[in-house]
C-alpha cells in the first residue's frame, strides 16, 4: 500500500491534471467509505484511461514511482458526480492538510474549505 501523499505532492499533481482539464480530489470519500478520505481524479465520462495515465505520469514526476506503480496494479472505483465521474482509489491517502490556525490552505488550492481536526493544538 502507498504512502500518503503530502502536501507539496498533492500540489504537483493538481497542478499537472488541471493543465489537462481534470481536478484531483485529495478528501473524496466513496461509496462504502464510511467517511475515510482518499484520492480522486474528477474527469469527464470516458475519460477515465486518459486521466489516470496523467496521474500515473505525474506521480512518476514526483519522484513516485512506487505508488505510480500501485496505482497501474490496483484496482480502482468510480462514481457518477453528475456531468463527471471521479476515480478513485480507497487505500491511496493524502496527510493530514497542514494547518494555519483551524483552516487548512489546501482549502484555497481545492476550492472548498478543510477545516483541522486539532491534531495541530497538540502540545
Amino acid at each position: 500500500m502507498p504512502e500518503a501523499l503530502t502536501d507539496l505532492e498533492i500540489d504537483g499533481l493538481t497542478y499537472t491534471l488541471e493543465n489537462h482539464g481534470w481536478s484531483l480530489r485529495p478528501d473524496y470519500s466513496g461509496r462504502g467509505m464510511y467517511g475515510e478520505n482518499c484520492l480522486g481524479i474528477v474527469h469527464p465520462s470516458g475519460e477515465a484511461a486518459a486521466a489516470v495515465i496523467c496521474l500515473i505520469e505525474a506521480l512518476r514526476e514526483e519522484g513516485l514511482d512506487e505508488t505510480a506503480d500501485w496505482i497501474r496494479t490496483s484496482s480502482s472505483s468510480s462514481d457518477s458526480m453528475g456531468v463527471d465521474v471521479i476515480t478513485y482509489w480507497p487505500q491511496l491517502k493524502a496527510e493530514a492538510p497542514e494547518c494555519e490556525g483551524h483552516e487548512s490552505t489546501r482549502g484555497d488550492l481545492m476550492g472548498g474549505t478543510f477545516y483541522c481536526d486539532g491534531s495541530c493544538q497538540t502540545a
